[in-house]
């Protein structure tokens, strides 16, 4: 896209259609391999459900839900059961950062 273009762009005015045509289909331009065209579909279909699944997977195995009479948990090892914590057991909640084993620290929950 053109430098004029962009400023059109950018000001509200009107651009020319095939102008935008032009450059929305650079991927089909003929100088570039044919793979181009179709690889980013590919890449974000093939990419999105597993960084979804990973998110959703993570999300429901590190479960904390705080309910005005119970606090309800699930342990961090694999297919741990939902543990029930009533309110009066619970002296403190905190945020505790635990290192690693390869580098770095990762963020856990202290129930006391």
């Amino acid at each position: 896209m053109t430098i004029c273009a962009v400023v059109a762009v950018a000001g509200g005015c009107r651009i020319h259609p095939n102008e935008l045509r032009r450059h929305a289909a650079a991927g089909f331009a003929p100088a570039n391999p044919a793979w181009l065209a179709y690889g980013g579909a590919i890449l974000l279909f093939g990419v999105t459900p597993l960084t979804v699944y990973g998110i959703l997977r993570m999300w429901r195995r590190c479960l904390l839900r705080i309910t005005p009479s119970t606090l309800i948990v699930r342990l961090a090892e694999r297919g741990s059961e939902l543990t029930e914590i009533r309110r009066e057991l619970v002296e403190s909640i905190e945020p505790r950062l635990t290192p690693q084993p390869v580098s770095g620290y990762w963020l856990q929950v202290a129930i006391t």
